[in-house]
């Protein structure tokens, strides 16, 4: 069949060149529309689901909330892991499925199952929600919106929350706008206890009447002839200065407001803060839908910005403080580059070796007709422009010519006219090898595409380019290689090899055949370091660009205040500024949106400092810490970009070890917890939860209240409105409604006393005072409490070293301790050794199908392993950890290590025909095909070595490109060393009986 194609292609040289030319033009099409992202597109499998209960303390929304949804959660199909954080006022819990699970499917069963379980929670409870985004995603772009003029930043934070973030939620693709920082205005009644209840009024019968003067009460409907009427009582009190001139009614006579409380104009208490170059503002956390490019999502927000601006008579600035996508960008630009810059190098070294310049430009062509080629068939596949797909590409740019080098080296090989019965000749006297060696490399990957873990899903892509762009360079190397050597006028010689490579394999080939014994004991030698290496040598998940952006957390006490966080931010702002950082602050947490919530459960107590260092900084984590250190602060955590997409795909930061230490209760938990650190030794160790947290518990005595006349509901509102304040209506001002809360005067909040003082109005007209109807008692309980598969846990995290592995060696046994990084890493150690396992299966079965031999891919697979004697020692003497990366370079060098050894058999396999002169076919050979050998592997050494350098930091495929590069490079010169001397007495005993071909 590829011999057909050769032949019809010769035969029509015209239509050819035009299908050729079109296929190209396609291809450069298709490119222009194919979508662009960072990752390949993935869902990651979890949902979040949140449920609010306002005012319930932890414990109690633990045992209320969390436990009933847990019960029926549970049961949905594909579930690994549910996990919750129960706090003040929220549920949030968290679902983990299967990879390759439909989240579909998944959401729908949630849903029903929501749906179920909100009837076994308290009528006070909201109905449970699964978040339309994942709040461990990093936002898409963080915009900072800032008043400038006499904009007040309670302005500012209603037009924000009620029009920019609706502005942006409307771009398609957007999935959540979450907003942080700013104030809400109100109007305050700051009532008198004593004095309400010397007029006879409770808190709750002045907030009855107040809501009856600012509501519009519908009356109902009235007809008149033909026309019909809504009828409606407008409000006392539509605007805020009317509030003063009310009157309630109490059961002597109507009293003015002003004679109960004072009313002015206040905000909010605030929960949480933005601050960005001196100013205060609002940020917008614009987070993305699942499958949308978040290039596109970042292009159209900037270009909305400025017509938002004008729309506002630029009375707000708004600011870009962090855009992700300019990572994407620069990382697929870096793949970019180096694949070009490995084109070039490339071109380079096939110029060297054939001294010609039409040859080495008919062979550096392939590569862009290849790739376009690829590129058109990456929508058939479902392939976007990825770093995983670009990847692939920029790895492939150094073995798309092996192919053609090795056809054109043959065709070129005789000193002859180019005829076309030579061209077709010599084309299919080694289109069986090319073939093979492409196969070889392609088989390793079909494993990738039928795993259903994180390894499969992040890098299919990856495997789906390289096999696409090998299969199209396949097809260009049979058609458009002996084509346009046809089509060439004039003769193009193939120059001899030069002495150097002569001289170095004719030592090689000596020590081979020579000192057998020696060889094999130095290559077995180099096998057993490499392997050493690659044991001891650390490990991270996956390697992603570099990044100028880190992301300090400052978690401080549990009962520190905002305006506390707010001075540290300036202060820390100031140095920022001293050392030319650019840098935004994020403090507290909104209480009503979930996001902050299931983001972070230290999120009140909780500055985030976002730091844009400059170019050429010079800074790393540890100086980092050191400039912008807070003795304050109870933890400093430190992560960049990277840490955070590792966070997304819910892999465990492999900087600290985690623990989850787990018990029937909070209690027992915590008793093991503090039994672990009592009895080893551990450094620099976090207990989550932290700390207790004093609350003020108050028991209504029930005797009492319902001897009063009273009842619970009462005296719960009463110490709520005194404390926090109750919503009594709201009043218009230039079109938004401003919200009305009624409140005690703030000493009310600061000293128990006053509180025990106030009265409460009786049936009977009499009054009573609080203290006789409650009874207050001090508990101490953790902020929030956590739970992992319907157990409850608290977490040790320490930084990893000797300790903490020993640590985890001495409770394996231990069954209710998870040591979670080394449970996600056997896990993905499974799936690793599987895959190679099937590579190298596949790999063999292939082999045998070709040389119809059990033995002989035995010989061939040799060149695998020796590759490892390299990769070992180099990673662990340059202190490069291994990664998932790194594994698949690995797997693509067990298909690639084999070509040299396909090559030499074939052309051994011609040559030595009988046992006589052995030894000289054998170099004779093998000398013959040191060409196309060198030109294969030194065109993909030299096009991966701008990828394995990554000039700019910004390449994802790093790791990958040196693993491979010196694996190949290992490979290449131990087959040199052994494989002739294995083929020659291979070949030796096999020609001493009758004649055999392969």
């Amino acid at each position: 069949m590829p011999i057909r194609l050769t032949r019809l292609t010769l035969e029509r040289p015209v239509s050819a060149l035009m299908i050729a030319l079109l296929l190209l033009l396609l291809g450069v099409l298709s490119v222009l529309f194919l979508p662009v992202d960072f990752l390949p597109p993935l869902t990651v499998p979890r949902l979040t689901v949140v449920c609010s209960y306002t005012g319930l303390p932890a414990r109690e929304v633990r045992d209320l909330i969390t436990l009933p949804l847990e019960d029926t959660l549970s049961t949905v199909q594909g579930l690994r892991h549910i996990s919750s954080t129960s706090r003040d006022g929220f549920a949030i819990l968290t679902l983990e499925f299967s990879w390759g699970t439909n989240m579909e499917i998944a959401a729908a069963q949630t849903k029903e199952l929501i749906d179920v379980a909100y009837t076994r929670l308290p009528h006070e409870a909201s109905k449970p929600m699964i978040l339309p985004a994942d709040p461990g995603e990093q936002p898409v772009m963080i915009l900072g919106v800032l008043p400038t003029g006499e904009l007040s930043l309670e302005r500012l934070t209603n037009l924000v929350e009620r029009e920019l973030s609706t502005a942006f939620q409307q771009i398609e693709g957007v999935g959540s706008v979450q907003v942080l920082g700013g104030r809400e205005e109100e109007v305050h009644i700051i009532i008198d206890p004593h004095r309400l209840t010397s007029y006879g009024l409770s808190f709750s019968s002045f907030v009855q009447a107040l809501n009856s003067f600012t509501m519009e009460i519908p009356a109902g409907f009235m007809k008149e002839e033909t026309t019909e009427y809504i009828v409606k009582v407008e409000p006392l009190a539509e605007e805020p200065e009317d509030l003063p001139t009310l009157f309630i009614p109490t059961p002597l006579q109507p009293v003015p407001v002003t004679s109960i409380g004072e009313v002015h104009r206040d905000s909010l208490e605030q929960r949480s803060f933005f601050f960005y170059r001196g100013k205060e503002g609002v940020a917008l956390l614009i987070r993305r839908q699942a499958g949308y490019s978040p290039i596109k999502i970042a292009q159209e927000i900037r270009t909305r910005i400025p017509a938002l601006m004008e729309s506002y008579s630029h009375d707000v600035e708004i600011v870009v403080v962090q855009d992700n996508s300019i990572l994407i960008q620069e990382s697929l630009s870096s793949l970019l580059f180096s694949a070009l810059l490995g084109m070039g190098a490339a071109f380079f070294l096939i110029l060297l070796l054939m001294r010609h310049l039409l040859p080495a430009l008919l062979l550096i062509l392939t590569i862009p007709l290849s790739m376009t080629l690829s590129f058109l068939l990456f929508p058939i596949f479902r392939l976007t422009i990825n770093v995983m797909s670009l990847g692939g590409l920029a790895i492939a740019v150094g073995m798309v010519v092996d192919n053609s080098a090795v056809i054109l080296e043959n065709i070129l090989r005789l000193p002859q006219k180019r005829t076309k019965e030579y061209i077709l000749h010599a084309t299919a006297e080694v289109a069986g090898s090319t073939l093979a060696s492409t196969t070889t490399t392609i088989i390793v990957f079909l494993p990738l595409f039928f795993l259903p873990g994180i390894i499969g899903k992040v890098f299919s892509p990856l495997a789906a380019s390289v096999c696409l762009t090998l299969l199209s360079s396949y097809l260009v190397s049979i058609t458009i290689v002996p084509l346009f050597l046809f089509l060439i006028p004039g003769e193009i010689s193939s120059p001899s090899l030069s002495r150097t490579p002569k001289r170095v394999f004719k030592i090689l080939f000596s020590l081979g055949t020579k000192a057998p014994v020696l060889t094999s004991i130095v290559v077995l030698l180099s096998m057993g370091i490499g392997i050493l290496g690659l044991i001891h040598t650390p490990f991270l998940w996956l390697e992603t660009p570099q990044s100028e952006t880190y992301l300090l957390e400052y978690t401080f006490p549990q009962n520190t205040k905002l305006e506390s966080l707010k001075e540290v931010a300036s202060e820390l702002e100031a140095v920022c500024t001293a050392h030319d950082i650019e840098a935004y602050f994020l403090g507290g947490y909104n209480p009503e949106d979930p996001y902050a919530i299931a983001e972070n459960p230290d999120a009140p107590t909780t500055l985030k400092v976002v730091a844009h260092l400059p170019p050429h900084h010079g800074y790393t984590p540890r100086s980092l810490l050191s400039t912008l250190s807070v003795p304050l602060a109870r933890t400093i955590n430190i992560t960049t970009s990277s840490n955070l997409l590792i966070e997304a795909l819910g892999l465990p930061d492999t900087g600290r070890s985690l623990f989850y230490v787990s018990g029937k209760t909070p209690e027992e938990a915590e008793a093991l917890a503090q039994h672990i650190l009592s009895t080893y030794s551990i450094p620099d160790v976090q207990v989550l939860p932290s700390e207790k947290r004093v609350s003020l518990v108050v028991s209504p005595i029930m005797e009492r209240v319902l001897q009063y006349g009273l009842d619970v509901q009462t005296v719960a509102s009463t110490l709520r409105t005194v404390l926090w304040g109750t919503y009594g209506g709201s009043v218009k001002e230039e079109g938004r409604r401003i919200p009305i809360r009624i409140k005690a005067p703030p000493q009310f909040q600061e000293e128990r006393a006053l509180i025990e003082g106030i009265s409460l109005p009786t049936e009977g007209g009499d009054s009573i005072l609080f203290t006789q109807l409650v009874r207050f008692e001090q508990r101490e309980d953790y902020p929030y409490l956590l739970r992992h598969d319907r157990k409850d846990i608290f977490i040790l995290s320490c930084a990893r070293s000797k300790e903490t592995l020993h640590l985890s060696h001495m409770l394996e046994r231990e069954p209710r301790v998870i040591d979670v990084l080394k449970l996600q890493w056997s896990q993905q150690l499974k799936e690793t050794m599987f895959l190679f396992f099937l590579a190298i299966l596949f790999l063999y079965v292939l082999l045998g199908y070709q040389f119809e031999s059990f033995f002989l891919p035995f010989i061939i697979m040799l060149t695998i392993p020796v590759g490892f004697s390299g990769i070992g020692p180099f990673y662990l003497l340059t202190h490069t950890p291994l990664s998932l990366n790194t594994f698949l370079g690995i797997l693509v060098l067990i298909g690639t290590a084999v070509n040299n050894g396909i090559i030499l058999f074939e052309i051994l396999s011609q040559r030595i025909k009988s046992p006589l002169h052995l030894i000289s076919r054998t170099y004779v050979g093998s000398l013959q095909r040191l060409r196309a050998i060198l030109l294969t592997v030194g065109s993909s050494l030299l096009a991966l070595l701008p990828l394995a350098l990554d000039l700019f930091g910004k390449n994802a495929q790093r790791s990958m490109a040196l693993s491979i590069l010196v694996g190949l490079l290992c490979s290449t010169f131990f087959s040199l060393l052994i494989l002739p001397s294995i083929f020659m007495r291979f070949f030796g005993r096999r020609r001493k009986n009758p004649p055999w071909k392969p």
